[in-house]
């Protein structure tokens, strides 16, 4: 007997475009009613963890059940060519942490974990805020590119690692000069493990690298629908599932799909 569907015809990028606004909808719905509650001036070391700890529930929403999200640190072994001995080194702490399905790690207590680095599909930092100005000559620790830099504390080798910073708020205004100043970020990204970055800044900025056999490319997008964090949460998912499931199946059904779109304020590469 064959299926009856019901035949909409509304285009699909139009769908999935509404499905990830709900999402950061959804997002920001409980962080507002949660800060209705406790107010907006907790201190600063508890703000950034209870962002921390709403974001990766939703992330957890959003990704295949057989991944694991957490916070942790990645270890990596290599030889040492001095002493002729195997070494362990460790990143700093990850604020998130998407593992591949039936992972081993060195040790888990409490969701913090310690990874191999073959475990690991997604890395990912949260900030607040920046308050800094965004200079790329900034040594500030709080501007955009010394968190990029922090972000590339262990070389990845170009494993094939979702590499993100997610910032909460972020004045767009602020953010004129980004696009001319594209080449000098991707030396800081290029430098460790940012070869696939993807950046959320505020309701408004999404930036992404990505490198594949042909080629880089960057793009920016300026959004005037607070379209950034599902941008950041399909990329991920995209990532995600491309890893994990061969079958692309599920790729035709994500947004955005491959390449740019009218939200695009600037592309170089590919």
């Amino acid at each position: 007997m064959q299926t009856e569907y019901n035949r909409t015809y509304t285009d699909s990028n139009t769908i999935n475009k509404e499905l990830y606004k709900s999402i950061a909808q959804e997002f920001n719905s409980i962080k507002n009613r949660l800060e209705l509650i406790i107010g907006t001036k907790t201190h600063v070391g508890e703000n950034g963890s209870y962002r921390e700890r709403l974001l990766i529930e939703v992330i957890r929403k959003n990704l295949p059940s057989a991944t694991r999200v957490c916070t942790g640190f990645i270890v990596k072994q290599e030889i040492d060519k001095n002493f002729m001995k195997q070494r362990f080194y460790s990143s700093t702490q990850q604020d998130i942490l998407v593992l591949k399905p039936n992972s081993q790690v060195l040790f888990d207590y409490e969701d913090v974990v310690v990874a191999p680095i073959e475990s690991v599909l997604a890395k990912i930092e949260v900030k607040t805020s920046l308050k800094a100005p965004i200079n790329i000559k900034s040594n500030d620790n709080r501007s955009l590119i010394q968190i990029l830099k922090k972000m590339n504390d262990i070389n990845f080798e170009n494993r094939d690692i979702f590499n993100g910073l997610f910032v909460y708020n972020f004045n767009a205004n602020r953010f004129h000069n980004f696009c001319n100043d594209t080449e000098q970020i991707m030396d800081v990204l290029q430098e460790g493990s940012g070869i696939n970055c993807f950046v959320s800044l505020g309701d408004e900025l999404f930036y992404r690298s990505i490198t594949a056999e042909s080629g880089q490319s960057f793009d920016l997008y300026h959004f005037s629908e607070n379209l950034s964090f599902g941008y950041f949460i399909s990329n991920l998912r995209t990532h995600v599932e491309r890893v994990i499931n061969p079958d692309p199946y599920i790729h035709q059904y994500l947004f955005p799909y491959g390449g740019k779109d009218g939200n695009c304020i600037c592309h170089r590469g590919l």
